[in-house]
């Protein structure tokens, strides 16, 4: 029997989805995580999970720190639980592509974000210096003997080629599960109930809300729109929240509400709820990563408000199935006259229905892609 060892700090329905396929393919599959966030679909009972330190968003200290620990413990448990297992190694924590040189287990790599060039917000290397050569080199090397190399899209597919040489880089879409999130009318749903959001035309930003992440814009737009009923929701945690939360104070926002995390068991609704979704990524993120959010608003059926370079994968996914749109160098008045646009149910509509559509292109059929793929030898 083959053995796989799949190696995430923060897991979510994607590694459950991916390791319950390899499991349920024949193989003998290990988990090690440090958060395990499990919906609908649970972790198969037969697959061995293992703890490391979970990912801390609250600070770009906490970051670093949980990253570390979570590092030396994947080492660890590789040691004395891996043995001669194949190891996938997913990018989170950043360091992870660089496990192999601690351990002698062959592996693949998961590049569901790319951080060769610049490592990242608290590992401010200078361009050319030393340091910042090392870690190309190192991630060079990594890449180098991996038997297989898998990514998200078809641009970071391209950016990880600049650092591979007869390799080949395959591509595996995120996906969705539209038997779990679905459209829920408002009212029947308890998010939109429980927040007394039936009147209101929702425009919603669900996720981590790190730095840089472009929502101030968002902001500018929620004070001059004229109609009552729009209400601008942002919904997480994370290092730039309280920047948000002062401009916001500063701008005097009655049609702008920060809500906290909500519980797994309210996702499907509190997605659902939005008439607009806002899908976010900088320029510095551009061929490094995608939003697996984005993937998540397609299966409710949500227009998509798109805040991301005009080259990104994220534009070019909203440009292909037509599910919005993108604002590339967003000005507020743009912004505004989208989101009034969409308070027609016509427009809103139509946009909707291309969302569901989408979404039948982002299964979990998606993780036999992987498994196909993958080249334990």
């Amino acid at each position: 029997m083959k053995k796989i060892t799949i190696l995430n700090q923060d897991s979510g329905y994607l590694m459950i989805d991916l390791a319950n396929a390899f499991d349920e393919a024949g193989y003998e599959v290990s988990l090690i995580t440090g958060r395990l966030v499990q919906r609908n679909t649970p972790l198969n009972a037969s697959i061995r999970l293992y703890r490391v330190a979970e990912y801390r968003k609250t600070s770009i200290f906490s970051q670093f720190i949980s990253a570390v620990f979570a590092f030396v413990q994947m080492i660890y448990l590789v040691w004395v639980k891996a043995k001669g297992t194949h190891l996938l190694i997913v990018t989170n924590p950043l360091f992870s592509p660089l496990l192999p040189f601690f351990v002698k287990n062959s592996y693949s790599l998961f590049f569901y974000d790319i951080h060769i060039e610049s490592p990242a917000k608290f590992l401010p290397f200078r361009n050319k210096s030393i340091l910042s050569r090392l870690w190309v080199w190192l991630h060079k090397k990594c890449l180098h003997n991996a038997t297989s190399i898998f990514t998200l899209t078809e641009g970071m597919k391209t950016h990880l080629e600049a650092f591979v040489h007869n390799k080949m880089v395959s591509v595996v879409p995120v996906w969705t599960d539209s038997n779990y999130l679905k459209p829920v009318p408002k009212e029947k749903n308890a998010f939109v109930l429980a927040n007394k959001l039936e009147d209101k035309f929702i425009v919603m930003y669900s996720g981590n809300l790190g730095l840089g992440n472009g929502l101030e814009v968002l902001l500018e737009a929620a004070k001059k729109v004229k109609n009552p009923k729009v209400q601008i929701l942002i919904v997480g945690e994370g290092t730039g929240k309280g920047s948000l939360q002062k401009k916001a104070k500063e701008l005097i926002l009655p049609n702008v509400r920060f809500l906290e995390w909500q519980p797994t068991e309210m996702l499907p609704f509190s997605l659902a709820a939005a008439d607009i979704a806002v899908a976010t990524l900088s320029s510095l993120k551009e061929g490094n990563s995608i939003p697996s959010k984005f993937f998540n608003y397609l299966a409710v059926g949500a227009p998509i408000l798109g805040l991301a370079p005009e080259s990104s994968d994220l534009a070019n996914l909203i440009a292909k199935y037509d599910v919005g749109r993108n604002f590339s160098n967003p000005q507020v008045e743009e912004l505004i006259d989208f989101i009034e646009l969409m308070t027609e149910d016509s427009h809103r509509m139509y946009y909707s229905d291309q969302s569901l559509k989408a979404a039948k292109d982002f299964t979990k059929e998606n993780a036999q892609l992987l498994i196909r793929n993958l080249n334990c030898n």
